[in-house]
């Protein structure tokens, strides 16, 4: 009788993680994707370096190109801190690959004037997957939203910013190929 109650507990237990698990992925997150006219090794260094991110993204950029690492991007330098930009984040995964896909994953802060979910991180996903030897498709997922209305804004903020980031950043790369071909 002992194990057919510990078996049924179980089966209960397990049932809520999965609902639990489901209900996780339901969470809103922020997709979007381009081709690059670049190298997979160009994408990737542009980036997963400080040099990288600060040719396109931003004045300043600290990366520590390892898990634990340093991963901020600073869109107003002078700025003191908490009101720099994407400041505390962390590389929570880096995957290589010398021939398939590559991915990197980090905290990522909400912006400065919203100030109910600035401290609290969600997290950024980008994978490089080769296209051709010189092409990349640049994939990022942004996940971590919570449920509250400030949450809805920045996750809408974010679902237009992100596009606008990497269209900027593919006209970056284009900008670069003709300058080099003059």
């Amino acid at each position: 009788m002992r194990a057919l109650f510990l078996t049924l507990l179980s089966f209960v237990f397990f049932a809520m993680m999965g609902q639990t698990y489901a209900h996780a992925q339901l969470r809103p997150m922020v997709y979007t994707d381009k081709i690059i006219d670049a190298p997979i090794e160009t994408v990737w260094q542009d980036w997963t370096t400080s040099e990288g991110l600060e040719s396109f993204f931003a004045p300043k950029a600290i990366v520590e190109a390892r898990p634990g690492g340093a991963y901020e991007i600073w869109f107003a330098p002078d700025a003191p801190a908490g009101q720099r930009g994407a400041e505390n984040g962390i590389i929570i995964g880096l995957q290589t690959s010398n021939d398939g896909p590559r991915m990197i994953s980090f905290t990522w802060a909400m912006p400065p004037y919203m100030e109910d979910i600035r401290p609290h991180m969600t997290v950024v996903q980008l994978w490089f997957v080769p296209q051709s030897s010189r092409k990349t498709r640049l994939r990022l997922f942004h996940t971590g939203f919570g449920d509250t209305k400030a949450w809805q804004e920045g996750r809408d903020y974010f679902a237009k910013t992100w596009p606008e980031v990497l269209t900027r950043y593919a006209k970056h790369v284009d900008d670069n190929a003709a300058a080099t071909a003059r």
